[in-house]
């Protein structure tokens, strides 16, 4: 006690806040945070949209230098029946790589090693076969996080959450041999709506190729 007289005969009376005065510092407090937090998460999203297509336009420099260099393109696609395309995909062949939050799908093993040289697959021939036809063979792998002690994963996950969840990269090789690519996303994996906005903002945001509001191959479970 003498150390406060003491400290008080010095100082004079330290007045604290009022109960009223904390109150409305923390009513403030409250406000700042309900506008900063939102665009906090908001910027992160961007940037996770923004390192999804960025990974889309790799895939498709990726496979188009293939193409032009060598000419021998993997284009088998283990889901296409071409008695029920034959309008839309007539004379046509087509590959993808589809990625969501825990794995990537690829349409050939020649795509999974191109992915590997650039870094995205760990030991591609371990793959996962997840459909086989005679069209083609669509081989599975999943991210790191969840490899457990699998052999084979990628490093290439969705990184979005609200924008999507879900993308694509589709090649189309056309019978003279010239090759497109179109790019799609989803958002909700359960089949929920939101498809025609995703694909419509990932596709511009990876700046080419074409656009569908449809993603009939990679929710397909």
């Amino acid at each position: 006690m003498k150390y406060i007289d003491k400290y008080i005969k010095k100082y004079g009376v330290v007045k604290g806040f009022t109960l009223i005065e904390l109150m409305v510092v923390m009513a403030i407090i409250t406000v700042l945070s309900c506008i900063i937090v939102p665009l906090l998460f908001g910027y992160i999203e961007h940037a996770n949209n923004i390192a999804d297509a960025e990974h889309a336009r790799m895939i498709r420099d990726m496979v188009y230098a293939r193409h032009s260099l060598y000419g021998d393109l993997d284009c088998n696609n283990p889901h296409y029946n071409p008695n029920a395309r034959q309008t839309r995909d007539n004379y046509r062949t087509r590959g993808y790589v589809y990625v969501d939050t825990d794995e990537i799908r690829v349409s050939s093993m020649q795509i999974a090693e191109m992915l590997e040289d650039a870094g995205y697959i760990k030991n591609a021939s371990q793959g996962r076969i997840r459909r086989q036809s005679s069209n083609g063979t669509e081989y599975s792998y999943p991210i790191k996080q969840t490899a457990g002690n699998a052999t084979c994963f990628t490093n290439l996950r969705c990184r979005s959450t609200k924008k999507w969840d879900t993308w694509q990269v589709d090649f189309i090789m056309d019978e003279s041999g010239d090759i497109s690519f179109s790019f799609s996303a989803r958002a909700g994996t359960n089949g929920s709506g939101g498809d025609a906005a995703a694909t419509t903002l990932f596709a511009k945001m990876v700046q080419g190729g074409s656009s569908t509001d449809d993603m009939d191959i990679g929710p397909q479970r």
